[in-house]
């Protein structure tokens, strides 16, 4: 996964990896307790107007690999849509990511796939082309609904970027598979339009048996409210942690120390008021992770491998009209959020 892109990474993450926290039933060590009691019904058809529904896989991960690959499709949206549900079902290997992302180069991009992203054919066809991730998961299973209020905006003519991360521990070959739904809904039937962001730090250099930390500061261009926060590193992740600076005061807002399905935090929910920050009173965003290198005999270093190299990435959602958003919170009009997820360790 690239430092580009997150949204809905319930994840993401982008996104749990090999034995990945939780059970399968539902709650998320650390992370927002499930509104929903089991997955909910997500009844929208797929040949439903306004409905995109994909199938990824099976893939063949032979013992001890890993894949990592993606496929292109247009969505043949005629307007602005906004996605408002999403699903994504992991039916086969252990997941370490599914994304959904957004086409961001010049023309028609090669449609179909898939690519190996670990091949040269996979890095010349994909290139600098990543956008904003609009839907993608962490965990063996997720559903997330955002109500009327908010969504993440798919741009008339966009294409969607699917890439699936797959890996096997074991000593026999096993499959990997995906499902996903979303649903979406004119963008200008939705109040608030998210914005991802997916600030990182790939100045990773870990010597062998040695440990070391490093970390990032992120301050928004313009007022923000944010929704959603979660993290990203590889197994040789040990600690992340964040804080956030409002109006002169530092107060943590996310730690973990599970680099597989770390904590979903969802805020503007459950009593949960969202997180505004506001940069003319110097209002930031700190973090850091965390890396040993444990078991490699040579440094361990930034990479897209989630064996042999490690990420820091601190994905959250926000918007940019907190004050109206605070004030509709602030009247419970917001309490429309339902989602659910089930851990990769069962």
């Amino acid at each position: 996964m690239s430092l580009r892109g997150a949204w809905f990474m319930a994840l993401v993450s982008v996104t749990g990896v090999a034995c990945g926290g939780g059970d399968d039933g539902g709650a998320e060590p650390g992370g927002a307790e499930p509104r929903s009691n089991s997955r909910p019904s997500f009844d929208a058809s797929c040949d439903e107007l306004g409905v995109i529904c994909h199938d990824f896989g099976p893939i063949d991960v032979a013992p001890g690999e890993e894949y990592q690959g993606f496929q292109i499709y247009e969505v043949g949206n005629l307007e602005d849509r906004a996605i408002v549900q999403m699903e994504v079902d992991q039916l086969g290997a252990l997941s370490h990511h599914y994304i959904v992302s957004l086409w961001k180069g010049d023309g028609v991009p090669p449609l179909g796939g898939p690519y190996d992203l670990f091949s040269s054919e996979g890095l010349a066809v994909v290139g600098d082309t990543l956008g904003a991730i609009v839907a993608g998961s962490v965990f063996k299973y997720v559903y997330i609904d955002t109500g009327k209020y908010v969504g993440m905006e798919v741009p008339t003519g966009a294409y969607f970027i699917h890439n699936a991360h797959y890996l096997n521990a074991t000593n026999e070959t096993v499959t990997g598979h995906s499902r996903v739904k979303i649903k979406t809904v004119a963008a200008e039937d939705v109040r608030f339009l998210a914005v991802e962001a997916q600030p990182g730090n790939s100045e990773i250099n870990v010597p062998p048996r040695e440990e070391r930390t490093i970390g990032r500061t992120w301050v928004p261009e313009t007022d923000v409210a944010i929704l959603l926060m979660t993290s990203h590193m590889h197994r040789h992740g040990t600690l992340f942690e964040a804080w956030a600076t409002v109006d002169g005061v530092e107060q943590k807002v996310y730690s973990t120390e599970q680099y597989d399905g770390p904590p979903l935090e969802i805020l503007a929910a459950d009593g949960k008021p969202p997180l505004v920050l506001r940069p003319q009173r110097g209002d930031q965003i700190r973090f850091e992770c965390t890396h040993k290198n444990f078991d490699l005999d040579e440094p361990l270093v930034f990479g897209p491998t989630a064996d042999k190299h490690e990420m820091c990435i601190f994905p959250f959602v926000y918007i940019d009209e907190p004050d109206a958003f605070l004030a509709l919170y602030e009247e419970g009009g917001t309490d429309g959020y339902n989602w659910y997820y089930e851990g990769n360790g069962d």
